[in-house]
């Protein structure tokens, strides 16, 4: 929230509903934006490897299925990373010494977008569908039951992305100027309101790992031989 509050106050984009990289891509608060997509991408990756160990504690009565979705966890952990790597590296404020952005800035910031954006929401969906498979009979309980609501608002934040995103014609106006911050073409209201609701429910969905990580305990041994 801090580079949306100094983007905002410095004029770089409007207050109601800019892009989220937009308010972290332009200097100086693209450093403190890129800067956490990194920490955070490495946070998960280890995040994502515990449940993945946590699921395997949980699963007593050894089902594949909850084997292979672990892995299947790790993946999406593993692309999540790539995909907040690929946003932190590529800076939507930022421009070619040429001055040219779109090919060179903007689609690398996209695809990492997307990875990120289309893994999370699998991480949700797989471990959603995992919370169904160990609760069972008693699934309708308070974890699936919220896990599912998140999961269902972030398909529709995914939707709404996808339904919201400008023309290609109109991609080119959105490239950093020195005269004024981001100008948005119309129609891209539902676009950005999609993917802000993405990210929290995502940020939602994290928090659910609370009451998991508290009943687990990690011991670390270091068995050393010469």
């Amino acid at each position: 929230m801090a580079p949306y509050a100094f983007a905002v106050y410095r004029g770089d984009v409007p207050p109601w509903l800019p892009y989220i990289s937009d308010a972290g891509g332009d200097p100086p608060q693209s450093a403190v934006f890129s800067m956490g997509m990194a920490l955070i991408g490495l946070m998960f990756v280890m995040g994502i490897y515990l449940c993945y160990l946590i699921l395997e504690t949980q699963n007593i009565n050894d089902c594949k299925l909850i084997t292979w979705l672990g892995k299947l966890l790790i993946l999406a952990g593993f692309f999540m990373c790539i995909g907040l790597f690929g946003i932190a590296t590529n800076p939507t404020g930022h421009l070619r010494r040429d001055g040219s952005w779109t090919w060179v800035v903007l689609v690398p910031h996209l695809l990492g977008a997307a990875t990120f954006f289309s893994s999370s929401i699998g991480m949700m969906a797989l471990l959603t569908f995992t919370t169904f498979l160990l609760e069972r009979p008693n699934w309708l309980n308070r974890l699936f039951v919220s896990r599912a609501t998140i999961l269902m608002g972030s398909l529709l934040g995914g939707l709404l992305v996808l339904v919201g995103l400008p023309a290609l014609s109109e991609v080119e106006g959105l490239k950093p100027s020195p005269d004024h911050g981001r100008v948005y073409p119309p129609g891209t209201t539902w676009s950005a309101f999609g993917e802000w609701l993405i990210v929290l429910t995502f940020m939602l969905f994290v928090a659910t790992f609370i009451p998991m990580f508290r009943r687990t305990k990690i011991t670390l041994v270091v068995d050393y031989k010469k």
